[in-house]
């Protein structure tokens, strides 16, 4: 197996949203710590915020726009993030920064797991598995979707991403 730095992780997540997305400008950051690694992924995608209350006061609720609390009854409700035009959504590009993830959390069971990559002939994640947690007794099952010809690569970092 093939194990690739932080550092070099970031740079391949970096050249995959480039190629996903073309013209949004993304703040890719790697870090490096005792515990491990991330790669923390933002841009500046989201206009504004639409609140959406969960009040069921008489007379419909009385929002604040932030923290979208009612003023009567102190119900706090979600808010939903608008885009610019032609920004992705989080989502988006969560589904391409992901690839690139090689730790996974199990907060059931307060448990990390690997989970390794697998990489085309052009450097493209195609693929990956994992071992899981179910046999620790956790709630995530084992995968693999192990394509013909793919090289096994493990990238070791949490990646997270930011709209902002």
């Amino acid at each position: 197996m093939e194990y690739l730095s932080t550092a070099a992780t970031a740079d391949a997540m970096r050249k995959a949203l480039k190629a996903a997305f073309p013209g949004v400008k993304f703040s890719v950051r790697s870090k490096v710590y005792a515990g491990g690694s991330s790669i923390d992924v933002s841009y500046e995608g989201i206009d504004h915020w639409v609140p959406i209350s969960v009040c069921s006061c008489p007379g419909g609720p009385t929002v604040t726009d932030f923290p979208n609390r009612c003023d009567r009854c102190g119900t706090y409700g979600e808010r939903t993030p608008v885009y610019k035009p032609g920004m992705p959504a989080r989502e988006a590009v969560e589904v391409v920064a992901g690839r690139f993830e090689g730790k996974g959390f199990d907060g059931a069971i307060d448990l990390q797991y690997s989970i390794e990559a697998y990489i085309d002939d052009r450097g493209e994640v195609v693929g990956t598995r994992s071992r899981g947690t179910t046999s620790s007794r956790g709630s995530v099952a084992p995968w693999d979707d192990a394509p013909a010809g793919a090289r096994v690569v493990s990238f070791g970092s949490y990646v997270h991403v930011r709209a902002d």
